[in-house]
């Protein structure tokens, strides 16, 4: 079955490293892809799961979030980590909801 148009779209922008990332007030990020591509994301979902996101609570350690392996990844201290990509259909499904 070929894909649609849609997934050709959202595959093609997969494997796309973050060349930058900022903490931003009340559990958002401001993720920024080498294509050009910026995104606002919401993290109070995964930040309320707890567990070993409940660090991510403390604004000093929200805060110091950075660009981890080469890219193709975000690291908050405690080795608490999420790929690109994923970040990415996340970002843009959150854009498409908002829409």
């Amino acid at each position: 079955m070929a894909k649609s148009e849609t997934e050709n779209l959202q595959t093609a922008r997969l494997g796309i490293n973050i060349v930058a990332v900022y903490a931003l007030p009340d559990s958002h990020l401001r993720l920024v892809y080498e294509d050009g591509a910026e995104y606002t994301l919401d993290f109070r979902a995964i930040v309320a799961r707890g567990g070993v996101m409940a660090a991510l609570r403390d604004d000093a350690v929200f805060s110091r979030v950075r660009v981890a392996h080469d890219g193709i990844a975000i690291e908050f201290p405690g080795e608490i980590d999420f790929c690109a990509d994923a970040l990415r259909m996340d970002a843009e499904a959150q854009e498409k909801s908002r829409s």
